[in-house]
């Protein structure tokens, strides 16, 4: 059984389409992290309302418990959670056992430019600079890496290959 990879970081840091790509990579299993957040969290940041650590604590509890329960089925897991505080991590990491995180990076200007290019997603491009406030990059924690989101998709798709095994 191995350890779950968590792409995590800001809003349109591409953390959804990397993680897929790593997961059919490897052959493994993705879990998108907005698909467990509970409506009313939903609902809140469409109206661009950022979220506060009590709506996060039950969806993170949630997401930790279905990555859990996708790992013990076989395949490699890898999910997508925004992760923004060392606190959130640390729950994660104490439910989710030899966690490997890679972290996309990006500025507010990519972030805006290509959240206000998507049409599907809930967040409005107004939680870009709460999130980036909110960002406490995972600097010195166990395995991790951080990776440069502003490149093109094929570059961080190597980066994050690259990340990954050197922390395996």
């Amino acid at each position: 059984m191995k350890p779950p990879i968590m792409i995590m970081g800001i809003m349109a840091s591409g953390k959804s389409r990397i993680g897929e790509r790593i997961a059919a990579l490897r052959g493994g299993h993705f879990i998108e992290c907005d698909d467990w957040h509970p409506k009313e969290n939903v609902e809140k940041m469409a109206a661009g309302i950022p979220l506060t650590d009590e709506d996060r604590a039950p969806w993170l509890n949630h997401l930790a418990a279905e990555v859990g329960a996708a790992r013990e089925m076989g395949p490699q897991t890898v999910f997508s959670c925004s992760a923004l505080k060392l606190v959130y991590r640390e729950r994660l990491r104490a439910r989710l056992p030899g966690l490997t995180t890679i972290c996309l990076t990006l500025d507010a200007a990519t972030a805006a430019q290509r959240a206000g290019g998507r049409t599907e997603h809930f967040m409005p491009t107004a939680l870009v600079e709460s999130q980036l406030a909110t960002l406490e990059l995972p600097e010195n924690e166990p395995r991790t890496a951080i990776v440069d989101a502003t490149q093109s998709f094929e570059r961080v798709l190597e980066d994050v290959e690259s990340a990954l095994k050197e922390l395996e």
